[in-house]
């Protein structure tokens, strides 16, 4: 299995983690800056539209349930209903995602505060294709006057990096009870040199790092060093400066792209909310939400079910080897359901309260 590598300051953090995503292969040839988005660059400001009609008919177009799925482990992700967007990642009953939204194409971009570090702003890029989402996510750096470099590695010196002079931060979230701290990421001189900061055990070769418009690329070599063993990698950072922000545009490492997401969509909860029980004392109770399908077998409860057409799946098992489908067939009337156990196939009855 291939080791993330743990980036240069909070900014370059690509979490180290013995998987790797599968992020969704560019449709264009790289990316150049903004408005180039084929491998999850934010939109140019000014390009497509934010009006909210438009972009809630555009929404209503994809209406659905999405979710993650990693070998046969699946984790709901999000709603999109009425021309809404909900996070259900993170959340029993859902928040909506608003903010600053641009519609291009097949694309909507949304900037907003992020609800579970509400100090710190992001951006979502949901690129709508092939019956699926692919959402990449992009962090937001603010800015303040710079009081002293020290601490902080010089990387280069970049010709007209000094008009975007200042030290950049967001905020760092440790433990749940911990306040939240100031973690400045990039401080750039008057005279355009860029600094960061540099984990121990980790070394940075600098291949190029230069600055198109307001687009500045970093290409760079780390080496990490862990357990006596060395890791090399490739790193490629794009950052767009915008107002007072810098604000990230991709990712790659080895050539791949990072922080995006691939969203596979089932069908809304919504025409079957409602608790279904079974009568026959097996003790196995289905609730369902807009958010959620609950499965609840001798007082354990699932949350990971999909609806496909009048079909829910729910998919349990602690690793690849031992995942099982637990299946539940819903009648024409939506009054009662038919749950089939994965071991015996006996077929039990579930009957809505209320029917």
């Amino acid at each position: 299995m291939i080791k993330k590598v743990l980036l240069i300051a909070a900014a370059l953090i690509l979490a180290i983690s013995c998987s790797k995503n599968n992020p969704t292969t560019p449709t264009n040839n790289g990316d150049t800056g903004i408005g180039n988005t084929g491998g999850g660059s934010i939109i140019e400001e000014g390009t497509g539209t934010s009006s909210p009609t438009t972009i809630a008919d555009f929404l209503k177009k994809h209406e659905g349930r999405y979710y993650i799925q990693y070998d046969k482990a699946i984790n709901p992700q999000e709603i999109i209903e009425n021309g809404k967007i909900y996070d259900i990642s993170s959340s029993e009953e859902g928040v909506e995602i608003t903010g600053q939204m641009t519609l291009l194409d097949n694309k909507l971009q949304i900037e907003t505060i992020n609800y579970i570090e509400p100090m710190n702003k992001i951006i979502y890029l949901y690129t709508f294709e092939n019956n699926g989402i692919t959402k990449s996510t992009k962090d937001i750096y603010m800015k303040e006057p710079t009081s002293s470099t020290s601490g902080y590695k010089q990387l280069a010196k970049v010709n007209g990096l000094e008009k975007y002079a200042g030290s950049y931060y967001n905020y760092y979230y440790g433990t749940q009870n911990s306040m939240p701290e100031k973690s400045i990421n990039f401080i750039i001189d008057n005279n355009g040199y860029i600094y960061t900061q540099i984990p121990e055990g980790v070394q940075v070769q600098i291949k190029n790092i230069a600055l198109n418009g307001d687009n500045l690329v970093m290409e760079m070599s780390q080496i990490i060093t862990e357990n006596a063993q060395s890791y090399t990698y490739n790193v490629e950072l794009s950052m767009i400066f915008k107002d007072s922000y810098m604000i990230e545009n991709y990712q790659k490492l080895d050539g791949e792209y990072q922080n995006i997401d691939d969203l596979k969509k089932s069908d809304l909860l919504t025409p079957y909310i409602g608790t279904y029980n079974s009568t026959d004392g097996s003790n196995i109770t289905l609730m369902i939400t807009s958010y959620r399908a609950t499965l609840i077998i001798g007082g354990y409860g699932y949350t990971s079910g999909i609806l496909l057409g009048n079909t829910l799946t729910t998919t349990i098992g602690s690793d690849a080897n031992n995942y099982k489908d637990y299946v539940i067939v819903f009648s024409d009337d939506k009054q009662t359901a038919t749950y089939t156990d994965p071991d015996t196939q006996q077929k039990i009855t579930l009957t809505k309260q209320g029917a």
